[in-house]
């Protein structure tokens, strides 16, 4: 998992095309779910909290600019290039542009960034 800090360059790789998707971190999310427990024996309920970070992430280049998205952090990949950090989202996951948690995320960004 990528450790997720703002303004970090998001670069979203296509398999089929020469060009990819760059954008800027504007937000950090956390969404808690909960998630089956391997030991029983300690926690005979079975379940246990987990967070994770979702980026929300706004397009300056190879989308039309100002689009914005979410990506959990578990799907972003750290790369160093001539010496600045990078996250890289790999063709395997999909960005989520849409969707009604998708927007729910997206407005919550929205709200914390206006005041």
């Amino acid at each position: 998992m990528a450790y997720l800090n703002k303004n970090d360059l998001v670069i979203i790789k296509h398999k089929y095309s020469e060009t990819s998707i760059q954008a800027r971190v504007v937000d950090i999310r956390w969404r808690r779910f909960r998630k089956n427990a391997r030991d029983i024996a300690r926690n005979p309920s079975g379940k246990k909290w987990k967070s994770v970070p979702y980026a929300v992430c706004e397009v300056f280049l190879g989308a039309p600019a100002g689009t914005e998205f979410i990506i959990a952090g578990y799907k972003l990949n750290n790369i160093d290039k001539n010496g600045d950090k990078m996250l890289v989202l790999h063709d395997k996951y999909i960005a989520e542009f849409d969707g009604e948690w998708a927007k729910k995320l997206i407005a919550e960004s929205h709200e914390k960034r206006a005041q």
